[in-house]
């Protein structure tokens, strides 16, 4: 029964990723959309009833989903995007991963204004990420949710990681970034 639910899982986030990559392309099917999906190197690990393990094989970092959570990965504009969310819920985070030149420890609540013109930040504290990592964590309001969010910025190994959420669901991402690890 767990791997006919596997499969259809992956099967669920295979259509809505390739819905995804044809939206992003303007979702006329013309001649800009793609007919193969970019294929990311991502392995999840389950323990059933438990918890679920994302793991990112390209950039090196895993963190913990709670259990009914599902990973869904695709290019961004500049980077990987990868979406948890729970089915049947409006449960979801984002985390944004793209190239930088930021100083690991220079994210600031002036440098995300800057970076995120028109995202309206309060509350903003550094947190310590594993490898000895310094994030800053905030509350946003932003256009892209619809209301309050929350956010963790970083930078490791040349990437700027962005960790979204809606503040309702501010419990995952504390879920996500209490588990984060780096991998070799």
């Amino acid at each position: 029964m767990n791997r006919t639910i596997l499969i259809a899982a992956a099967a669920v986030i295979v259509a809505l990723g390739g819905w995804l990559l044809w939206r992003g392309h303007g979702g006329s099917g013309g001649s800009n959309a793609s007919t193969t999906p970019a294929v990311i190197p991502v392995a999840i690990t389950q323990t059933p009833g438990v918890e679920v393990q994302y793991f990112n094989t390209a950039l090196k970092f895993s963190f913990m989903m709670p259990d009914g959570v599902l990973a869904q990965e695709f290019p961004g504009t500049s980077g990987t995007v990868v979406r948890l969310h729970r089915p049947d819920t409006s449960t979801h985070l984002v985390v944004s991963v793209a190239s930088s030149k930021t100083d690991p420890d220079a994210f600031t609540a002036d440098t995300v204004a800057k970076d995120a013109p028109g995202m309206q930040v309060s509350g903003a504290s550094s947190v310590q990420m594993p490898g000895g990592i310094t994030a800053l964590e905030f509350t946003s309001t932003s256009a892209a949710w619809g209301g309050p969010s929350r956010e963790l910025w970083f930078a490791h190994d040349g990437k700027r990681y962005q960790v979204s959420t809606p503040l309702a669901d501010a419990k995952l991402l504390d879920f996500v970034r209490d588990s984060w690890q780096w991998r070799k």
